[in-house]
């Protein structure tokens, strides 16, 4: 992968995103859909599912799939893929070779985007498509997000089947005669700005916050990301699909799956060192605020500070439930006791709550 020359920042990806002050990342889009990204731990995201699925006692993963293909409709849209709409269905106008080349357009951008390595097996047109994934994690958001992209190109209701093999990910989309049954609470959020800016030291040549450069290498050859401080996986994951996550689940459940989320990310935040970026002496907070926007994570209108306690107003995090967590788990780490918060406002567009330390 072609790297800046200044800050060694992989140019696809500068070109691909851009960080915005207010602590959020975009998806670069040509009309269409604006999707927002966050660069995420792709074990803690898993541990995340997999707790869930075993909390409310059913899986997850085809409410993923779901809101997986709308992004990954959204994403395409735009990009050359559709334009095969447009080709008759034979074997003639659509040989393997050519969808071979369009499925490269999306497999250069799930390698950069840190899912690993794609390969198509079979193709035939109007009917299937398999392939696999080397080196793939997350399964339920990768075989989602070629279900949309099969579905833009094919202009015809599909399903898929998927399973993973070590680390190599198999799927098979084939084409269904049942058409798109989707719950309307599986629709992309709009994405708008807080009113929050961070002034980012940014390189002269591609625009990239110089700190998220040093943050993170790419193995292109592999397709993955890599925290240099923790040594884990990251990935590029739509915040659209963590929130139309939990729409279904409360739809299905109720309002307290917002507490199991709550719960389940304090739990697994505690279980990940918490790494500094700032290159000063700022204060923990200011050190921790700013890593979690450099991820894409949002970054808060207004913040205080006190003796094992803290308040904040946030409007534009990737997730308030998951976000006011990562703070919890933050506070619980330097204090060393449990945590108690208070919600003051608990929009899906805006919050603002208290945590302190559990008498």
């Amino acid at each position: 992968m072609k790297q800046c020359g200044e800050c060694g920042f992989p140019v696809r990806f500068a070109s691909l995103f851009e960080w915005r002050g207010d602590g959020t990342i975009l998806m670069k889009q040509r009309g269409g859909a604006l999707l927002q990204i966050a660069l995420l731990d792709a074990d803690e995201l898993q541990g995340l599912f997999d707790s869930l699925s075993d909390t409310i006692g059913f899986s997850v993963d085809h409410i993923l799939v779901e809101a997986q293909r709308r992004v990954g409709k959204a994403i395409y849209a735009n990009r050359p893929i559709p334009f095969l709409k447009l080709v008759p269905h034979s074997r003639l106008t659509r040989p393997q070779w050519a969808i071979k080349t369009a499925i490269d357009v999306l497999g250069r951008d799930i390698k950069a985007i840190g899912f690993g390595v794609v390969h198509v097996d079979s193709y035939r047109a109007g009917d299937h498509l398999a392939l696999h994934v080397d080196n793939a994690c997350l399964a339920p958001r990768l075989a989602g997000s070629f279900l949309g992209a099969a579905e833009l190109v094919e202009d015809v209701p599909m399903t898929v089947k998927y399973r993973m093999d070590g680390d190599r990910l198999a799927i098979d989309i084939r084409r269904s005669e049942e058409n798109d049954q989707a719950e309307e609470r599986l629709y992309l959020d709009e994405v708008a700005p807080a009113a929050a800016s961070q002034d980012y030291e940014r390189c002269d040549a591609c625009g990239a916050p110089v700190k998220i450069a040093r943050m993170i290498d790419w193995d292109s050859e592999r397709g993955s990301i890599e925290d240099r401080a923790t040594g884990h996986r990251d990935v590029m994951f739509a915040v659209q699909s963590l929130n139309s996550l939990q729409r279904e689940l409360e739809a299905e459940i109720g309002p307290r799956i917002r507490n199991v989320l709550y719960d389940t990310q304090v739990r697994l935040s505690l279980k990940a060192p918490i790494a500094p970026i700032a290159d000063d002496d700022g204060s923990f907070w200011d050190d921790y605020l700013l890593g979690l926007a450099l991820r894409g994570m949002g970054y808060p209108d207004s913040f205080e500070s006190g003796e094992g306690t803290v308040t904040i107003e946030i409007s534009n995090a990737y997730n308030q439930t998951l976000y006011a967590a990562r703070i919890a788990a933050a506070l619980e780490a330097r204090t060393g006791k449990s945590s108690n918060i208070v919600w003051h406002k608990r929009d899906a567009d805006s919050a603002a709550y208290s945590i302190s330390e559990a008498q």
